[in-house]
């Protein structure tokens, strides 16, 4: 399994979002390529995951997912220390609150997961319930730059895991471990607003 780059440009509250061609080779366990699939209770096998995107398909059932209580949630949130000042009062105001921001940032991305594993859509494949969600990890990076007309701008990093489900219930498949199918390294840029860091909502 290899992973894809992603870049979204947030600016004047558009997002823009450009994903960069090449993959990467992966070296974290949870990057590895998933086993086969799991076999079920007559010595059959389920459904192999695939990498195609799964939200709300054709031929799908809508069941909701479980609560945070059957997962592992994420590790609480990181803290990111203030730069230090560069006599720049503006630069240092936007630097100094971008922390804030990320943390922010993190806690947004875990209510997303949480959506998406309360929205999950399942589907019928060879006897078996199938899905897949998407997941997403601490906030790996929190930068404050100048651009090269001296705006502050902002730049945080996280990773994007899709995670397949499969069981031959719901309740089967909710409770299996999630097999990561595929993976996205994501870059978000924020432009400062003067007196806040534009989040395009």
């Amino acid at each position: 399994m290899a992973t894809l780059p992603r870049l979204i440009v947030r600016l004047a509250g558009v997002s823009v979002l450009a994903v960069m061609v090449g993959t990467f080779s992966l070296g974290s366990a949870c990057a590895q390529s998933p086993d086969s699939a799991q076999p079920g209770g007559d010595g059959t096998q389920a459904p192999a995951a695939s990498n195609s995107n799964s939200g709300t398909g054709s031929g799908g059932s809508s069941d909701s997912a479980p609560g945070s209580g059957h997962y592992a949630i994420h590790e609480a949130l990181q803290e990111f220390k203030s730069p230090p000042r560069t006599g720049d009062d503006a630069f240092d105001r936007a630097s100094e609150s971008f922390p804030a921001f990320c943390k922010d940032w993190e806690r947004k991305l875990h209510d997303r997961e949480l959506n998406n594993l309360e929205n999950i859509s399942w589907k019928d494949q060879d006897g078996y319930k199938t899905a897949t969600y998407l997941s997403y990890s601490p906030i790996k990076t929190c930068n404050c730059k100048r651009s090269t007309g001296g705006v502050p701008i902002g730049e945080l990093t996280y990773q994007e895991t899709e995670l397949y489900l499969s069981g031959r219930t719901v309740e089967e498949a909710r409770h299996t471990q999630p097999k990561p199918v595929g993976i996205t390294n994501t870059t978000e840029i924020f432009r400062w607003d003067r007196t806040r860091w534009d989040d395009g909502e």
